[in-house]
């Protein structure tokens, strides 16, 4: 039987309304961005419910938007899972909460390739992005500034 993406969701989806309400990451939503070298790059998140946040990162050029990656937040029994599915990727890639405080989010997948780690942090109206990990044996990392829409 083959997987999709939606069968995740949806799985998902039907075990979050068992676990805690909590609004831990509340100060993320909205829409962010940032100028790249293609283009501008808008980051937004909506709540879908008390256990969800959706995002999508998208990449606007001379008017035209191109979806880059659809990124679910979700709320588990055992803490926050950010999911990532980058347009080229068949498959999501799960990141589990490793530290969450006030306008901090850190979250790791050691067996990913690249990045293994995520930190999402907000600084006033701005929102950095940090992800790092190792490529050919060499530690990366990189991060992103957006500003608050």
């Amino acid at each position: 039987m083959k997987i999709t993406i939606t069968h995740i969701f949806l799985f998902v989806l039907g075990w979050t309304s068992v676990f805690t309400h909590s609004h831990e990451l509340q100060w993320l939503e909205g829409d962010w961005s940032r100028k790249s070298d293609n283009g501008t790059i808008v980051e937004s998140w909506k709540k879908v419910n008390d256990h969800m946040l959706k995002g999508t990162s998208i990449l606007k050029v001379n008017g035209q938007k191109t979806l880059i990656e659809e990124l679910y937040l979700i709320k588990m029994k055992s803490g926050w899972f950010y999911i990532a599915k980058p347009v080229q990727n068949e498959f999501p890639t799960p990141f589990k909460q490793q530290k969450i405080k006030e306008n901090q989010a850190h979250f790791e997948n050691k067996n990913y390739d690249f990045p293994q780690k995520i930190e999402y942090q907000r600084q006033g109206s701005e929102l950095h992005i940090m992800i790092e990990g190792t490529i050919k044996k060499q530690k990366k990392s990189f991060t992103f500034i957006y500003e608050k829409q």
